[in-house]
């Protein structure tokens, strides 16, 4: 699902909301890339070009939320020396216990004091693939997720996006679990990964050794919550 390129920019990581110039020599020619994060006043461009990127569709609303005054999310561009708005990144980083169901294996988190990185979309246009633009977002948005002192970051991918896997694995993310039947493309189910990079130490086979403990414990929970709904029917009676 998300467009990639396959060279490092060697840019050091900047702040957020600046101006920063990644320059890469190709041959005789010489690109340059500035990186900002994205506005309200990017919010079309950033829709032409997703829309044109990927195949499912988002709602304008969607649009509206990543580059507006909403601190909940990350979302990062790439401008070449036109100024036209060539590569973008968008993510959030959020308590880990707002996870989805499917993603909720990726830590052990009883007490719900663990942060993680999300990246919802990447995307490089076609012909600036190659110039280590979205190594250098992935690697910026990691830097910002380890100042927050996330415990991860992770993503969903198709199980068909190649390049996308490579990328990922080349800068530290490993494949945490298939996900049938996760996106819906032309009246189609289609699969995808669950894909992470721990930013903390965790315990080998984290993942299956929570599946284990979630099965172990489902019993348990289920009564817990018939408890729950019986005391408050008798509460309501009283």
């Amino acid at each position: 699902m998300h467009e990639v390129t396959n060279a490092v920019c060697s840019a050091a990581s900047p702040s957020m909301g600046q101006h920063n110039p990644c320059q890469r020599a190709v041959g005789a020619t010489f690109l340059a890339y500035s990186f900002q994060t994205l506005s309200s006043a990017h919010t079309a461009p950033l829709k032409r070009l997703h829309d044109a990127m990927f195949p499912i569709e988002y709602p304008q609303m969607f649009y509206d939320s990543v580059t507006g005054p909403n601190q909940d999310f990350v979302c990062k561009g790439a401008f070449d020396q036109a100024g036209e708005l060539v590569a973008f990144l968008i993510g959030r980083i959020h308590p880990f216990h707002q996870c989805d169901e499917e993603d909720r294996d990726m830590l052990f988190d009883p007490a719900h004091e663990c942060v993680v990185g999300y990246i919802l979309t990447l995307g490089v246009a076609k012909e600036h693939r190659g110039n280590g633009i979205a190594t250098w977002l992935v690697s910026d948005f990691t830097t910002l997720c380890q100042q927050q002192e996330c415990d991860a970051i992770y993503l969903h991918v198709l199980t068909t996006n190649e390049g996308a896997l490579q990328l990922y694995n080349r800068l530290g993310f490993v494949a945490h679990k298939l996900l049938p039947n996760y996106y819906r493309i032309q009246q189609s189910d289609v699969a995808g990964y669950s894909v992470v990079k721990y930013l903390k130490p965790q315990l080998p086979f984290m993942g299956q050794l929570i599946q284990v403990l979630n099965t172990l414990t489902a019993p348990y929970r289920w009564v817990s919550k018939c408890a729950a709904a019986i005391t408050a029917l008798l509460i309501f009676d009283d």
